[in-house]
């Protein structure tokens, strides 16, 4: 039993341990490091190869520019080569200097062979779209029109002319009477052609030009163009077939000089802005608690360094590392909108994961539509990456959430089901097709006498659901300040808002009078935190000498305001699943009036599910933004606004690790050999 008791609470422990990481960023470590001048660079690759510091200097001073360079020159041609995937090679190096020279020398040779194929290909893409404008022109021109016999004379000039329409030209030299739709080869006097030309374009006849660079016999002409593309058309396949392959293989070596390249950037932001002295130099950085035994160990193999550590304070501005599970981790694309919890910040990540989808559920009860929302997410979650992937998995949770609430109202596309809790609405009739029963919406059935009253239930309870999760806000921010040690400002600012805004719904709600117990009730939980608002400022102005008295007043104000109107906000609850039941009362209307028109037979039924269908489509669509927007909004300027300031960055640490490469970098004082 004892063995049973002591694994029971090591298994809480754990589980205490992994929700506080949740919610709060890891723990960091400031650490100082002096070093010999000398040793310095070889420090810091040491560090690099392990990822473990990230450092707090970036300062790139002129001696180390024309490095820095030369490595965005050897990126940006990586980037032109293209990025391939594959195994994890481990590379080993000893300067700088030599692996910058020998991949600029290697990445500028496939570029260079690149450009050639490539120029090559343009050419060959330039004379095929001339060969196809011949042909276009071609087509117009009879196979026996030689243009070589009006040319041959001298004394006229000719040009060939579609007739759209009745043409009919009169000038000197030059006649011209054509009927709809033939070609006319015009001859005239060199000095009349443009006034020729123009007035028979006016009349909306159309000149064709004859590819004098091909044969002068159409016919002919025709044939060699035609030859003439098919060669083209191959040589270009055999082009782009090179240029695949010369991608392919130089697509590694580039991927592998991208990322070193990088990693020398990197690098570069921290070596050159080193605090030093004449003999010794100071690395200044942040490193993760777990961590520093694995830095000093690091230290160690370096003679004459001395490593100082302690535990970063907010003060410090340490960088920001969450830990959070796979599927919590998605929903930091909506937290991420605000920014990065701050060091010793909560995290509300982890809670948003918990809360967005239930309130999302409240404002769509449909359990059809949100089944076909939550598999539109998973496709999305599946088919693409990034923000993308994570928009996705935060459609499949709040679907799936909203696909238990449509069961509780008894609401699949829009047919009424048993439900598991109560209906919202009762605008429904009964109705048989193919001897089947089923509900649907209908503009002739009348309310039910409890819709009032099921109303004023779902109103008191979408501001509950505001206020619990407004206190929650309230209590978060009070975690805030106990961890940054205002101890005077979270007892006297936020634990009077944690007890007030509770206290006075549910005294409300329960109509608790002013006499007797319910007196000292709203006494004890209602007035005296709502007098401690104002009396805070004057008491944390003559306690702390700082701060301004007017700007706590007016926070005291604001926040009696907001109380109001962030409780209202809440009824957006009611009103999208409200505003859902009238989308699909106007879809089962319009409906109707279909079946109306066509009778009740086979056609009158096929339009009236063939409407129902697309008007789910509609709804879903229009609904599931509208909804997604309005529980966003709830969480940010409800809930988050009073705890969450999302000013922290991110932990990115100095790493010779990449995707495909990790980077070995030898001490610039061995032996080469």
């Amino acid at each position: 039993m004892k063995i049973e008791t002591a694994t029971l609470n090591v298994a809480m422990l754990n589980s205490v341990s992994k929700l506080y990481h949740m919610l709060f960023p890891q723990t960091m470590e400031k650490v100082e490091i002096i070093t010999p001048r000398d040793e310095a660079d070889d420090l810091v690759d040491a560090l690099a190869q392990r990822g473990l510091v990230h450092f707090s200097l970036s300062v790139v001073p002129q001696a180390y520019e024309e490095l820095r360079q030369r490595a965005q020159q050897i990126v940006q041609m990586a980037s032109e080569l293209g990025q391939s995937g594959g195994e994890k090679r481990e590379v080993e190096i000893s300067s700088w200097d030599v692996v910058l020279d020998n991949y600029s020398q290697v990445l500028l040779s496939y570029l260079s062979m690149k450009k050639k194929i490539e120029d090559e290909l343009n050419e060959v893409r330039a004379q095929r779209q001339k060969l196809d404008e011949a042909l276009r022109n071609l087509e117009a021109f009879p196979p026996e029109y030689d243009d070589s016999a009006f040319s041959a004379l001298g004394n006229y000039g000719h040009a060939v002319f579609f007739s759209q329409g009745q043409l009919h030209v009169s000038y000197p030299h030059a006649e011209v009477d054509s009927q709809k739709g033939k070609v006319y080869v015009i001859l005239y006097e060199p000095s009349i052609g443009v006034g020729v030309r123009d007035e028979l374009k006016k009349m909306g006849a159309v000149e064709l030009v004859y590819p004098d660079w091909l044969d002068p016999l159409a016919e002919r002409a025709r044939k060699k163009a035609q030859e003439a593309l098919l060669e083209l058309s191959k040589r270009e396949t055999e082009l782009m077939d090179q240029r695949r392959k010369l991608i392919e293989e130089a697509s590694p070596i580039a991927t592998e000089a991208g990322e070193i390249s990088r990693m020398l950037l990197s690098s570069l932001e921290v070596k050159p802005g080193l605090d030093f002295t004449k003999s010794t130099r100071l690395i200044t950085g942040f490193v993760q608690e777990s961590e520093v035994k694995d830095l000093v160990d690091i230290t160690k193999r370096f003679p004459g360094v001395l490593v100082y550590h302690r535990r970063a304070l907010p003060s410090d501005n340490p960088p920001t590392l969450q830990r959070l599970p796979g599927l919590v981790s998605h929903f930091r694309v909506i937290v991420g909108s605000l920014g990065l919890p701050a060091y010793g910040e909560v995290d509300p990540t982890l809670i948003t994961a918990i809360t967005f989808p239930l309130l999302f559920a409240v404002m769509f009860p449909d359990a059809g539509q949100a089944l076909l929302l939550a598999i539109m997410g998973l496709v999305m979650a599946k088919k693409f990456q990034g923000s993308l992937k994570d928009l996705g998995y935060v459609m499949v949770f709040s679907g799936a959430a909203a696909v238990i609430s449509g069961l509780a109202f008894g609401e699949v596309f829009g047919l009424e089901i048993h439900p598991l809790i109560f209906h919202i609405f009762e605008w429904r009739d009964t109705f048989s097709f193919a001897g089947t029963p089923f509900s649907v919406w209908s503009p002739s059935a009348s309310i039910s006498s409890s819709t009032t009253q099921t109303i004023v239930t779902l109103m008191l309870f979408s501001i509950g659901v505001g206020v619990a999760q407004m206190s929650l806000g309230f209590l978060l921010s009070m975690i805030n300040q106990l961890k940054k040690g205002f101890i005077l400002k979270a007892l006297g600012s936020s634990l009077p808002k944690l007890v007030l805004l509770p206290s006075a719904f549910a005294l409300i709600v329960d109509r608790i009078s002013l006499t007797g117990v319910g007196l000292a009730l709203w006494l004890v939980l209602v007035i005296v935190p709502f007098a401690a608002l104002y009396v805070f400022p004057f008491l944390a102005k003559s306690l702390t000498r700082e701060g301004s008295l007017a700007d706590e007043e007016m926070d005291a104000i604001e926040t009696t305001i907001s109380f109001i109107s962030n409780s209202f906000s809440y009824l957006r609850l009611l009103a999208m699943a409200v505003a859902h039941l009238a989308l699909m009362l106007v879809v089962f209307v319009v409906a109707w009036l279909a079946y109306g028109y066509f009778g009740s037979s086979t056609l009158g039924w096929v339009m009236f599910w063939t409407i129902v269908a697309l008007g789910n489509l509609v709804v879903m669509a229009f609904e599931a933004l509208l909804v997604f927007i309005q529980s966003m909004r709830l969480h940010f300027y409800e809930w988050m606004m009073k705890f969450f300031a999302g000013s922290g960055y991110q932990f990115s640490p100095l790493s010779y690790e990449g995707r495909s490469v990790r980077l070995v970098k030898k001490s610039s004082h061995a032996k080469v050999k």
